[in-house]
């Protein structure tokens, strides 16, 4: 999701930045991070080379793999179920060797769902009239069918499934794969906040916090001892 663009559907027919913060679940963070210049100063801020492996998981345009690219690099592998926004990625990189796009997302499992078109925030889980079905494939069978057993960077930006992707990784052992994690959290159903709260639990027995914008953006970074 484009945090600006989000920002500015929440203060969309809301008289009042102010008032529409203190009553905002997420005005606050949102806040914080606009005045921190977080896009700017910490989405492409991290101990990356060439040799680096980042995951795009919700690629949209490739926008912030061609920053990430630009700074680094490095191989990118990103993730795009929606096909005519897979499409447009794959005509932005396509005479670069290092990006490679997938018109799919990882999950848990491998399925096919529907999910409703809105642009950067396309949901399964989020009601609408234009609907595409879409192919989620399991996160550890894409790992052991190429041969990766080590991200450097994985950014999780996928509308609401980011709590199956992870709850899985979590499960399998698979965080420990994953230097770095760069994630956005949503609260699109009953129960959202409850789980993020147990997979932030359990993902920080393998890694430390970086910062945090609640809702927002959160990294995490693994623990030394486990490199």
């Amino acid at each position: 999701m484009n945090i600006k663009h989000y920002f500015g559907h929440i203060l969309g027919g809301i008289g009042g930045l102010i008032t529409t913060i203190s009553k905002s679940v997420y005005g606050k963070d949102m806040a914080k991070w606009f005045n921190d210049e977080g896009d700017k100063n910490l989405r492409i801020n991290y101990n990356l080379d060439k040799h680096s492996i980042v995951f795009d998981l919700g690629g949209y345009e490739g926008s912030w793999t061609s920053d990430i690219y630009s700074k680094f690099c490095c191989k990118v592998y990103v993730f795009e179920p929606v096909k005519q926004f897979a499409n447009k990625i794959k005509d932005r990189f396509g005479q670069n060797k290092d990006i490679f796009v997938f018109d799919f997302g990882l999950s848990d499992k491998s399925k096919s769902e529907n999910i409703y078109l809105d642009n950067d925030r396309s949901s399964i889980y989020k009601p609408g009239k234009n609907i595409q079905t879409i192919r989620l494939v399991d996160v550890e069978e894409f790992l052991k069918m190429n041969s990766i057993d080590k991200i450097d960077l994985m950014k999780v930006n996928v509308e609401g499934g980011e709590y199956d992707l992870l709850e899985k990784m979590i499960l399998n052992g698979l965080t420990s794969q994953v230097k770095y994690f760069q994630i956005q959290f949503h609260d699109y159903f009953s129960g959202a906040r409850d789980r993020r709260r147990k997979i932030i639990n359990d993902l920080s027995k393998t890694h430390e916090l970086m910062w945090n914008y609640e809702f927002v953006w959160e990294s995490w970074q693994l623990k030394e001892n486990l490199n």
